[in-house]
């Protein structure tokens, strides 16, 4: 069983012009900061705090934390379209992992494998459209997969006055590794 904290810090900024004005439209900004084919930089961080517990010698004083930062690099194409990249990039401290010889874990701090999306997005009638790629690069670090992922992606999102709602699924198959 496994237990999740996570504090998320964004810093996000539009990367189109924005004319001057008294103050912001925080709703209007709010919905744009939201969807997830709009072309606004970003630059999150995470930070994730796990507790475990299971039947190996050890696993229940198990802890782990993930530091993640994920910068979101839109660009405006000349068509008023957008091509969005977005790379994760995590280290962790502590994450336990099975010794099968002494039927313990022990744990290791490393960097974790960098997955990534690139989306080509439009917005028409109120909707914003995507199609894209999503994938991950194996670290090689001792607790990476070495597994070389990439499958297609498709975005789908309408903004409401009440939020966001749509579909972003995907799919990874193994490409190497």
């Amino acid at each position: 069983m496994r237990t999740s904290i996570c504090a998320a810090f964004r810093f996000r900024a539009l990367a189109a012009p924005v004319s001057a004005q008294v103050g912001p439209n925080i709703d209007d900004l709010a919905k744009e900061l939201s969807n997830p084919g709009a072309a606004n930089a970003a630059l999150n961080v995470k930070l994730e705090y796990r507790t475990y517990d299971g039947d190996l010698n050890g696993a229940n004083d198990a802890v782990a934390t993930t530091l993640t930062f994920q910068p979101v690099l839109p660009f405006k194409l000349n068509n008023e379209n957008n091509l969005i990249f977005r790379p994760s990039f995590s280290y962790i401290w502590d994450q336990p992992l099975p010794n099968a010889a002494t039927n313990s874990v022990y744990q290791t701090n490393s960097w974790g494998d960098i997955p990534y999306d690139l989306l080509y997005s439009w917005s028409t009638d109120g909707w914003t459209f995507g199609a894209g790629v999503v994938g991950s690069i194996p670290t090689g670090s001792n607790i990476s997969s070495d597994t070389w992922l990439l499958g297609p992606s498709v975005l789908m999102v309408r903004p409401t006055n009440w939020g966001i709602w749509g579909f972003f699924p995907f799919h990874n198959e193994k490409s190497g590794g």
